[in-house]
């Protein structure tokens, strides 16, 4: 079971002590139906009576103590097993490639790492339970092979054909529902839509009912998938039922009638089969839950796979990272985009750049142009199908690639604003405040004794102005700001350049701003265009 192949690998629990306490826990439950057999075909009064009850108690005591611990052991261990497959695919993610995260359906990492670790967390005690009753099942249907082995071989017979059965729509099930679960990630998707851009929706009804008539298109084909695994799960418990109250007649009219069972046999075998009808019940509930915990472990091991496939060879822990630099040249750099037929939609390249210490480097160029493509080259976010990159005179390879990547500190068009400054130690405070009234910010937000800044939830221009701040508190000796000017006042907008930008390089920071605002270009050492993927001289009219 891929469960328990998964609590495994995954868990220090001590597995071998779980399996031994379901053992017993299912011994000494059917011990109760023996003993209740026995003390009701014992007659009363000499002592026999009072042991039984004896006997009993201790079954029934041992049952609830090793139904408790296998519960809460089993309980540990999925968690723990959760803990370390989620830590660990998280830590292969912050070490994966760009590119990878950037083709990624987000919604479908979500729900990996949290949807499907709740319903296998969610499932633990219904799975445990039926762990138990299976045990318990098989223990009654050992005492009917005592009792008559020709009831044990009938219903051996007619619960592996109910089995047979069910494992039939088992594939089907498993299809459908992993179909569903696609469905919802759609739904998912399209609910982005609605929430990202309400604005654009709230001002065109028609884009509105369009998007809502997909959400509502979506929602029915998730549902009628999940009516038509329900309707097999219906089918699966029906089954289960009929197996019953078929072998219930055939164990108490048929069989006596052919094989001329005694009628305390009869009562015993009943007892028996209607003793373990709960637990049958239970372990045919659990079911559905065992099939989508399952599918949830394929998503774990799937998307784990996905991650290490995405690791590219060079890794992604420096050996020793690279503090400064005096020159970077990058020579005849090249990157390619494929559509899913390996087809080439747009290359950027080949371009050729040398890039000083303490240089004020502007790049201008139209949508689409390349100028992204051009800085996650230059970054390292991305390989280059050919050409290669120096920083003084070290190549740029897979030994390390990982201390390149060091020199940078970036503010790239879709920057994420962090709410903390992770991975800075010990930082100067007095430092901070001083940037924040510097970038006038110090009226909109503070860094707390706890590390964490006290508002993020800002204007797109504040936003960039504390993430400017960030940037420059991690002290890299390259610094790339894409459009930061852009969503600022005019003030702003010259005290950026004409004052913050110079006092950067004159402090031997080498800058390199994406932009468009031609009225500052004068405060750069050069000029550069980019204009279908080809970087140029910049040449005003």
């Amino acid at each position: 079971m891929k469960l328990l192949n998964f609590i495994n690998q995954e868990s220090s629990i001590a597995k071998n002590r779980l399996i031994v306490m379901s053992i017993v826990s299912g011994i000494a439950n059917s011990l109760l139906i023996a003993i209740i057999n026995h003390a009701a075909e014992t007659s009363f009064g000499n002592g026999i009576q009072a042991r039984l009850f004896f006997m009993y108690l201790v079954a029934f005591c041992l049952f609830l103590y090793t139904q408790k611990f296998v519960l809460a052991q089993s309980m540990l261990a999925i968690e723990e097993a959760l803990r370390c497959v989620r830590v660990r695919i998280a830590d292969k993610l912050c070490h994966t490639e760009f590119s990878f995260i950037e083709q990624s359906n987000r919604n479908d990492l979500y729900s990996r790492l949290t949807q499907d670790s709740s319903l296998i967390s969610q499932s633990i005690m219904l799975l445990s339970s039926a762990g138990q009753a299976a045990i318990l099942i098989v223990a009654c249907l050992l005492y009917i092979l005592w009792i008559s082995p020709l009831s044990f071989l009938l219903t051996i017979a007619i619960t592996g054909a109910t089995t047979l059965i069910y494992f039939s729509h088992r594939e089907k099930t498993r299809q459908q529902l992993q179909l569903a679960r696609q469905k919802e990630n759609t739904f998912f998707d399209t609910l982005n839509h609605l929430l990202d851009g309400f604005k654009e929706l709230k001002l065109n009804r028609a884009k509105r009912d369009d998007l809502f008539a997909d959400i509502r298109k979506t929602s029915l084909e998730a549902e009628q998938i999940k009516i038509e695994v329900g309707n097999l799960e219906v089918t699966d418990w029906v089954m289960a039922r009929l197996c019953f109250y078929t072998l219930l007649p055939l164990l108490v009219f048929v069989i006596p009638a052919l094989h001329g069972e005694q009628s305390d046999q009869i009562y015993k075998i009943t007892a028996a089969i209607l003793f373990i009808m709960g637990p049958m019940s239970l372990l045919i509930g659990a079911i559905p839950a065992l099939n989508r915990v399952n599918i949830a472990l394929d998503n774990f091991q799937s998307l784990e796979h996905d991650v290490d496939k995405a690791t590219h060879k060079t890794g992604d822990k420096p050996v020793a990272a690279w503090q400064d630099f005096e020159q970077l040249e990058l020579k005849e750099l090249c990157f390619t985009y494929y559509d899913k037929q390996e087809q080439p939609l747009f290359s950027c390249g080949p371009n050729s750049l040398s890039l000083k210490k303490g240089e004020l480097l502007f790049i201008v160029g139209g949508n689409g142009s390349g100028k992204s493509t051009l800085l996650k080259l230059l970054t390292g976010l991305y390989y280059p199908s050919s050409g290669a990159i120096f920083r003084d005179k070290d190549l740029v390879n897979d030994t390390n690639y990982a201390s390149y990547r060091e020199l940078f500190s970036t503010i790239f068009t879709d920057f994420h604003l962090f709410n903390r400054l992770y991975g800075l130690a010990n930082v100067d405070e007095n430092k901070i405040a001083f940037w924040l009234k510097k970038m006038e910010l110090h009226e909109k937000t503070s860094y707390s004794p706890d590390g964490y800044f006290t508002k993020t939830n800002l204007s797109t221009g504040q936003k960039k102005r504390l993430a400017f701040i960030a940037a420059i508190l991690e002290d890299k000796p390259i610094l790339i700001f894409d459009e930061v000017a852009a969503d600022q006042d005019p003030e702003f907008r010259r005290y950026f350049y004409e004052t913050i930008l110079p006092e950067l390089t004159g402090q031997g920071k080498t800058v390199i701003a994406v932009t468009h605002d031609d009225p500052y270009f004068h405060c750069a050492d050069r000029v550069l265009i980019m204009d279908n993927g080809l970087l140029g001289l910049y040449h005003a009219n």
